[in-house]
């Protein structure tokens, strides 16, 4: 089976590229997987610095792809209604946030027209039958960049058979300023060092990304999506690529990740195990859990004993003494640095906040927050098989990382919610 693969089924064979089916079942899924990429904090997507416009872009597409989806198939009223009633919570969210801490943003509004729209694309690709099409799409191209990410990581910095040979401007720094960071054919940069236990050290494998642990969590929400999303037959080769590039990130979110989806898949053999072999698999996944507990917790160990990991303790205690002070409405969207001056003084060099929740009770408190309670309990509640695992993995990565603003995270979490508005049947595997 090849890695990459494209199919489209018309009737005479020929591809016709302003078909119905062309746009709907391959353009529109790849423009939208390539701009959920493009916003996930890549250096190229910041560089053009018009965040805005490229969330503004997202909805625009969105809005066409549920257009195209309707006109196959029309949508079910009343799914439609619940539809409503969720793109008025959040825009009656929006208001209050901005009413109650006096702020008002751009960029805010359009991140939650995107968190407004995304299920209702969910419902009509569904419907449609399309669904896995959008799904693949994304996860293809993380795949390709996966695999571009590792062949220039292992010929760049590892081996050095090639030299850095172009440069892009980053202001993703935890002191506010801007720098230049090289990069090879403009295909993966080196923006992070890792020191490795040797005593040498090495670039960590960043891509196009800002940091690791961005890159890290495009990954594995790519994993996420191919193992628990779709519907079709795993495809292994694309789980194996992502996981190597997610150890290559040297994110220790990213390996514990990986530890939940090796215990998530054990647990499913484990399950569907005969019943003179399940009493074996379970006392070896026993065994299992024990080891990689401890192998989580030495990662975890050697993250909280570095300056990276203490500054991530200091995130959660700043981030909560900030949001202790306007728990309800929190300080608006545009308010971000307000929680820099609850920072401790020993990171006097690194401002920059790696907390997802408490980036959202700050923002928004507990307002804000309620949206999101909403589609973890949607992603609970879906048909895929043990599910309440899809919700810890997700729920971990949205915690630790600042992401919850991010297109590929409504996108994540819209999957959840379009199934609360539909009401398709439920299935919960536990």
């Amino acid at each position: 089976m090849p890695l990459f693969s494209i199919k489209i089924n018309n009737s005479d064979g020929s591809l016709d590229f302003l078909s119905r089916d062309f746009i709907f079942n391959l353009v529109l899924p790849y423009l939208i997987g390539f701009l959920l990429v493009l916003t996930t904090n890549t250096l190229p997507g910041m560089s053009l610095r018009m965040d805005s416009v490229l969330l503004l872009a997202v909805v625009f597409v969105c809005l066409i792809v549920t257009a195209y989806a309707w006109i196959l198939i029309p949508i079910d009223l009343n799914a439609l209604g619940r539809w409503i009633c969720w793109a008025l919570l959040l825009l009656t969210t929006y208001c209050l946030v901005a009413i109650g801490s006096h702020s008002n943003s751009i960029r805010g509004f359009a991140s939650i027209l995107i968190f407004v729209i995304m299920p209702l694309v969910f419902i009509v690709v569904r419907k449609a039958g399309a669904q896995d099409r959008y799904i693949s799409a994304f996860v293809d191209i993380m795949s390709i960049i996966a695999v571009i990410s590792i062949a220039v990581w292992i010929l760049g910095p590892v081996f050095h058979l090639i030299e850095p040979n172009c440069t892009i401007i980053s202001a993703w720094s935890g002191n506010g300023r801007i720098r230049n960071v090289v990069g090879y054919f403009n295909l993966s940069y080196n923006t992070q060092w890792q020191n490795l236990p040797t005593g040498a050290g090495v670039y960590r494998n960043t891509s196009i990304f800002a940091e690791a642990p961005m890159y890290s969590y495009a990954l594995c929400c790519a994993l996420i999506a191919e193992i628990y999303f779709r519907d079709q037959v795993l495809r292994f080769n694309r789980c194996i690529v992502l996981t190597i590039a997610i150890l290559t990130t040297f994110s220790s979110t990213g390996i514990i990740f990986l530890l939940g989806i090796g215990l998530s898949l054990a647990l499913g053999r484990v399950h569907s195990a005969e019943k003179n072999v399940r009493i074996f698999l379970s006392l070896l996944l026993v065994i299992l859990f024990i080891f990689f507990s401890i192998l989580a917790l030495i990662v975890l160990d050697n993250k909280l004993q570095s300056s990276s990991g203490s500054t991530r303790l200091d995130d959660f205690v700043a981030g909560y003494r900030a949001w202790s002070h306007s728990p309800i409405f929190g300080y608006g969207f545009d308010n971000a640095d307000v929680v820099k001056k609850y920072m401790s003084a020993f990171r006097a060099d690194n401002l920059g906040f790696s907390s997802g929740l408490f980036q959202i009770l700050v923002l928004g408190g507990l307002v804000l927050l309620m949206p999101y309670v909403i589609s973890f309990y949607g992603l609970f509640r879906t048909a895929i098989s043990r599910s309440w695992i899809v919700v810890l993995l997700l729920m971990f990565l949205m915690v630790i990382t600042v992401v919850p603003f991010l297109p590929l995270s409504f996108f994540m979490l819209s999957f959840g919610v379009s199934y609360l508005l539909d009401r398709v049947e439920y299935a919960v595997d536990l």
